[in-house]
């Protein structure tokens, strides 16, 4: 009779009396695929002891896991007994999860990514420890480590060899020198088509810079919490793409800094949105910012955001809080306002979280957005309460209490 037990005690058998290789995997995969059909109970976590280096991973399909029937498999874990290397290998479909430890064969892992790739998982996660990890999940490459050669190398093979599955790539926290000329001279000979690319926390950026020069089908470049002394590299890149979206953020770029990136802003052609919130950019920065809106005709969106109460960005830990954060004040409004008065206007301008904004300035925005003097969504902050101009399919929240209102009509506007 087949059960549960009995089913253990002939892979134990197999485990014990079969050599051959590819015969033990077939009478594996023989008697666990019994089981789920006669049981119908879920298999617990598979293990297997074999060498990783005599195992030929030429083939497509590994010898250790060949011919496996893992639809009621949640966990398979693979022990090295020579290196005491381990893989947990986790099943949730679509996506795998690896989790290694002390692993030195990468050709392993590539072996087992093509083989559930072709039984139909298609997003995959390498974790080396708690923080490390490599994913590659609907389309974007996530590489988070900073300093594992394994994880970077692992990263480097999914460049090379999964160019059809990779549109979007994510570089956080690496900052070892060669491992970054190395991975930026492996995304230099990548070929797959990358339309978003985000940096955070990187140390350096020549490297990657380089390695993104002349790529045009980039769309959209993020940096958060990255600390760049200068920006000429990056605006060199910038020119060689056709940028639609910008983000630059936490990055303690300051009204001198900004100088390059206005520069580059007042000829494209094709940017239509710029994030530069959680920066230190004062009034300085945010008049010649409203300067090269006079001579950029695409920018729909501008986002100039101070730091809010939460005060959670990493910035906040290093240094003096007063000084990180856009302090954007009158002078700088007044500037935008200026501009938007004119003929040129945006779709939305976000001033949120200035605290250099005066109430009488705040009260002048409350004034014109009533008036609707201009076309712009002006979001900003009053009395804890973040305003938003008036636009079609726009919810905004209850419009600030005129002084000079009549109490009668202002109570039956509330009562409405």
């Amino acid at each position: 009779m087949l059960n549960f037990e009995n089913s253990l005690f002939g892979l134990y058998l197999i485990e014990l009396l079969v050599s051959d290789i590819r015969m033990k995997a077939l009478l594996r995969a023989v008697v666990l695929s019994a089981m789920v059909l006669k049981t119908g109970w879920s298999i617990p976590p598979l293990y297997f002891r074999e060498n990783f280096d005599e195992l030929d991973w030429s083939s497509p399909y590994p010898q250790c896991i060949s011919g496996l029937d893992i639809q009621d498999i949640n966990e398979i874990i693979l022990q090295d007994e020579a290196s005491l290397a381990c893989i947990t290998i986790s099943l949730e479909a679509p996506k795998i999860v690896f989790s290694i430890s002390e692993l030195k064969n990468l050709d392993l892992l590539a072996g087992l990514f093509i083989q559930f790739s072709n039984i139909g998982f298609i997003d995959v996660r390498i974790q080396e420890g708690t923080d490390d990890f490599v994913e590659l999940e609907q389309g974007c490459l996530s590489v988070n480590t900073e300093a594992s050669e394994s994880i970077i190398r692992l990263a480097a093979w999914f460049l090379e060899t999964q160019t059809s599955l990779i549109n979007r790539l994510t570089l956080c926290r690496l900052c070892d020198e060669k491992l970054l000329s190395f991975f930026a001279s492996e995304l230099q000979k990548c070929r797959a088509r990358i339309d978003e690319v985000n940096f955070s926390e990187i140390s350096e950026l020549s490297h990657l810079c380089r390695a993104l020069y002349g790529r045009m089908d980039i769309q959209e470049f993020c940096l958060s919490g990255c600390r760049c002394k200068n920006y000429e590299s990056i605006v060199e890149m910038f020119m060689k793409t056709r940028l639609q979206r910008i983000r630059i953020t936490d990055c303690k770029l300051d009204d001198e800094r900004l100088l390059p990136i206005i520069a580059f802003l007042g000829g494209s052609e094709t940017v239509e949105f710029v994030d530069l919130s959680y920066n230190r950019i004062g009034d300085k920065g945010a008049m010649r910012l409203a300067e090269m809106l006079k001579k950029n005709g695409t920018i729909k969106n501008l986002f100039l955001k101070g730091i809010d109460k939460g005060g959670n960005l990493r910035s906040l830990v290093d240094e003096d809080k007063d000084k990180d954060g856009n302090f954007i004040g009158d002078d700088g409004v007044k500037a935008f306002l200026k501009v938007f008065k004119g003929r040129r206007q945006l779709e939305v301008l976000d001033l949120r979280f200035l605290r250099r904004i005066s109430p009488e300035m705040k009260k002048e925005l409350c004034r014109i957005r009533r008036k609707r003097e201009i076309q712009t969504n002006i979001l900003f902050d009053q009395k804890e309460v973040r305003f938003l101009l008036p636009t079609e399919g726009v919810v905004r929240p209850n419009e600030e209490e005129d002084e000079s209102e009549p109490s009668e009509k202002r109570q039956r506007r509330m009562k409405k």
